[in-house]
């Protein structure tokens, strides 16, 4: 996974790949706020799907609970936010179109701003 800076956020991702049937995947990586400033995601987008929702994963009870979060996402200054299997990760829904070898995926933050990066698919 290559990580690349935008505008003072540092991010890689990985989009599962799925069999060509399937129309929902996840996806992980990290996030980094390298700006001075908190700030939150309020809307993820990928190309390719019909939404974008952040998920997470936890044990309850010796069993495993996925749940949505709603967004706003909080990107506090400094902070790292990692996402992978068992935690938090990105739920890719509703394939509209065959994927190639990446995937575009939009993150639009709080300012209005959006970032935009390229997510391998393996």
């Amino acid at each position: 996974m290559v990580q690349k800076e935008e505008s003072g956020i540092l991010a890689g991702f990985r989009v599962r790949k799925i069999h060509e049937s399937a129309t929902v995947t996840a996806g992980y990586g990290k996030i980094t706020n390298l700006r001075d400033a908190d700030t939150e995601v309020r809307e993820i987008r990928a190309e390719g799907y019909e939404t974008v929702e952040w998920h997470t994963s936890s044990l309850e009870d010796g069993i495993a609970k996925m749940r949505k979060v709603d967004f706003p996402i909080p990107l506090p200054s400094g902070k790292e936010i990692l996402l992978d299997k068992g935690g938090n990760h990105l739920m890719l829904i509703g394939k509209k179109k065959k994927i190639s070898e990446t995937v575009r995926i939009y993150f639009v933050l709080s300012n209005g701003e959006t970032l935009v990066w390229d997510a391998a698919v393996k």
